[in-house]
């Protein structure tokens, strides 16, 4: 593959339909994977189309796709969307960046390694200052964990097992400041 000729100014035709088709492509499937419990794994592949549109085009493309996507998916679905179109660009830049440039898994590595504790410090400073949303999202979590639990004690095979996953989620829940990096880390790991 021939090395593209630098372009410089603003985005040419090509790269405005390119990132408007991948943008609303990444929006649908970030929304679908908020709004249909069953299909959140969705939302893994949303970093696909922000790849393609990093591979094939000038960081000042993805930076287009990215703002578009990031407001209609903020209008159509709240802010649950919106998270995963930034991570899905984040992703899906660095991904495309890796291939454009010929280089391998390793750089990807190197690329999500450095960027997660980044990620991290912003979704723990968000979750500090916006203190409610933190406890009823940890609480939330908790619920739902305590409820499966509460399931799995019927069976007697399985009640050991369920207070096990109750008391380690509620470690968890408890340093989430620095459970909610560490889950990052290995999103970016799994979805790079």
């Amino acid at each position: 593959m021939e090395p593209t000729p630098t372009v410089r100014g603003p985005l040419r035709p090509v790269e405005v339909a390119t990132a408007a088709v991948m943008a609303g492509v990444t929006v649908a499937l970030s929304v679908i994977a908020v709004v249909v419990p069953v299909a959140s794994a969705l939302g893994l592949l949303a970093a696909v189309p922000m790849g393609i549109v990093a591979q094939r085009h000038r960081p000042r493309a993805v930076l287009a796709a990215t703002v578009a996507a990031t407001v209609v998916a903020f209008v159509v679905a709240g802010t649950s969307a919106l998270a995963g179109v930034w991570m899905s660009a984040l992703v899906g830049a660095m991904v495309g960046d890796v291939k454009r440039r010929g280089r391998g898994l390793a750089t990807l590595v190197a690329y999500l390694v450095a960027v997660a504790p980044l990620v991290a410090l912003f979704v723990d400073g968000m979750l500090l200052v916006f203190s409610n949303t933190r406890i009823l999202l940890l609480q939330a979590l908790t619920n739902t964990v305590h409820g499966i639990s509460a399931l799995m004690s019927r069976y007697a095979t399985l009640t050991s097992l369920g207070i096990r996953i109750d008391s380690t989620v509620a470690t968890l829940v408890q340093y989430w400041w620095l459970t909610i990096p560490l889950l990052l880390l290995v999103q970016c790991l799994v979805i790079g």
